[in-house]
């Protein structure tokens, strides 16, 4: 194959990818003629009623009081301030209190000087829990809009370090979130295939020698020429960062032999990445390097530098300044573009194929300026306005926190700070059979399972924006997981071993305080898990899942199905209830692409 061949043979591949995705919007599969009727939760209920009387059109903000003292506290609390407007809130909670009160769900519904505390009555549980417990899953609203999620995005030339998996487990949430509320989403993993780490691997190999072939090495050994060449502080490290300019230039230019190599080290790394992927559940509609974007950046920092867009140094620097006066480089000294001129050219090309509404990018915070400075240009140069119209796509940075070494400082595989993934699921799943098996035997599926679930929290828990320090020992230290998971299996072998019908909708006049708690909060999943997509935060899902586990535990403690002084229509709505904390587990659980174990 020649040189212009391999070249295109990975283009290729990537239009493919995006015709592919770019149809799939505009003719979605799985289309149903008629969508099956919504559950319509409480809080929905409560809400239609105040917006259709008199205070039709403004939005209510409703608290569910999840943690709730027995006798004492509400379901739901409304505080009337934002409904109000120029009437005093105590006369509009007066109001909609009395209102309130005639609905048929409703127990009781009491104005508390600007709040109204609402109390569902027992019908209303009983429909919620059954509704609940009837559906395997939520079907989504239709598709509102088309969001663009670029995450995980690694260079290649390494094996896929433990640093790398917080953007890869937050972005694929990102997107399950998004999807679950019925927007369309085209998940991208735009990889670091091209960069100065090539022409420095390359010098270095052909410098230091090497008793393989070239085309021989592995990703292991290819990463350890980069970390030699790395060390840049001794007389044979200078050399090859300086002979390594014109072996990057020889691949820009598609000389044969710098990209026969390129083209090698791109095969071992996506088959190492996708075997990854795969092993933690991981999607993309489209996997594009940033080689696709290079002859394009060059026309469009042509055309910036002169409209005058991009700024010129004496060298031929083409750069932009950032509000805090960080230079943010589009074309070096030596007429190279570099990324953020290929990610201007990213949003060009998604911006054309399609029509986004929102392109997010799930990077770590320390490339806000980066960010910053390419949108602005995208913005300023038409790149990113919409087909047809006078909008533009939103472009939206979602910061991750550094994920840190119990030292305080980054973890980077190139310096050697973070070791493998894939070595630590392997030490996870280990531990997880030593607990398991100190407990009671699981099989190798439901190991698996436990271990990418300990995973997957782990990077989750924790708000995406902060920093994280990450604990190596996470299999031993992280209980909130195993109380979720623990949860969902006890809920699945009651079920199992009760296969009396449930989710019939029969009235049960004696309903304790605990299963009211557990199944108002199992009534917010929608909510919850809106919120969490609106505001791009799956810890939000991991707080719920928690609150759900520790109202489980009550409920599962007192609410017996087995005594013989239960009644056959309270073992009935019990055994109802825990079909819909399964169901709704589930469902938040999916959000975090966590599948359940069926045993622990």
């Amino acid at each position: 194959m020649n040189t212009s061949d391999l070249m295109n043979k990975y283009k290729q591949a990537a239009r493919e990818d995006i015709e592919t995705a770019a149809l799939n919007i505009r003719e979605p599969e799985g289309l149903q003629e008629t969508a099956a009727k919504p559950f319509e939760s409480p809080r929905e209920r409560i809400t239609r009623h105040v917006q259709s009387g008199l205070y039709k059109g403004r939005q209510p903000k409703l608290s569910a009081i999840s943690k709730k003292v027995p006798g004492q506290s509400p379901h739901f609390s409304l505080p009337t301030f934002t409904l109000a407007g120029d009437e005093d809130p105590t006369i509009t909670a007066s109001n909609i209190a009395k209102s309130l009160g005639k609905e048929d769900f409703v127990e009781s519904s009491v104005a508390a000087g600007p709040y109204v505390n609402i109390v569902l009555n027992n019908e209303e549980i009983v429909r919620v829990a059954t509704e609940l417990a009837r559906r395997e899953q939520s079907a989504s609203p239709p598709s509102r809009q088309v969001y663009i999620v670029d995450f995980s995005s690694p260079n290649i030339a390494k094996q896929f370090g433990i640093n790398h998996l917080r953007p890869t487990i937050v972005g694929d949430s990102i997107c399950k979130l998004l999807e679950a509320c019925g927007h369309t989403v085209v998940g991208v993993n735009h990889l670091g295939d091209l960069g100065s780490q090539f022409g420095l691997i390359s010098a270095a190999y052909d410098i230091l020698g090497h008793d393989k072939m070239f085309n021989e090495l592995d990703l292991q050994e290819i990463n350890e020429l980069y970390i030699e060449a790395s060390k840049q502080n001794t007389p044979i490290g200078r050399r090859i960062k300086h002979e390594s300019r014109s072996y990057f230039e020889d691949l820009t230019n598609e000389e044969s032999e710098q990209v026969t190599r390129w083209a090698h080290i791109v095969e071992l790394s996506r088959e190492h990445l996708d075997e990854f992927y795969d092993l933690l559940g991981v999607e993309f509609d489209i996997t594009v390097g940033e080689a696709f974007f290079q002859k394009r950046s060059v026309v469009l920092v042509d055309q910036m530098t002169s409209d005058e867009t991009l700024s010129l140094d004496a060298g031929g620097t083409a750069y932009t300044t950032t509000e805090e006066d960080q230079h943010v480089i589009f074309r070096n000294g030596h007429g190279h573009t570099l990324y953020a001129a290929r990610d201007l050219a990213a949003i060009e090309q998604r911006t054309t194929d399609f029509d986004p509404d929102n392109i997010i990018y799930v990077v770590g915070s320390e490339q806000t300026g980066h960010f910053e400075a390419v949108f602005r240009l995208a913005l300023k140069s038409g790149l990113a306005s919409r087909l047809g119209t006078n909008k533009n796509v939103i472009l939206e940075h979602l910061p991750l926190g550094m994920l840190l070494g119990q030292d305080g400082t980054k973890l980077s595989t190139r310096r050697g700070t973070s070791g493998v993934a894939h070595d630590l699921y392997l030490d996870v799943l280990k531990a997880v059979k030593t607990r398991q098996t100190d407990r009671g035997s699981v099989g190798d599926k439901e190991a698996k399972l436990i271990a990418l679930a300990i995973l997957k929290w782990e990077m989750l828990e924790s708000s995406p924006a902060k920093a994280k320090k990450f604990n190596y020992e996470v299999a031993e230290s992280n209980n909130g997981v195993f109380k979720v998971l623990y949860s969902y299996v006890r809920s699945t072998k009651l079920l199992q071993d009760n296969q009396e019908i449930v989710a019939e909708n029969k009235p049960c006049a004696t309903i304790t305080d605990a299963e009211k708690e557990l199944v108002v909060l199992l009534s917010e999943v929608e909510h919850r898990i809106g919120l969490a997509a609106e505001q791009r935060d799956p810890k939000q899902i991991c707080d719920y899942l928690l609150e759900l586990a520790n109202l489980h535990g009550t409920f599962y403690k007192e609410s017996n199905v087995s005594s013989p002084k239960v009644t056959t229509e309270e073992r009935a709505f019990r055994l109802t209830v825990h079909k819909a904390f399964t169901n709704v587990a589930a469902q938040a659980l999916g959000t975090l692409n966590i599948t359940p174990p069926t045993k622990m």
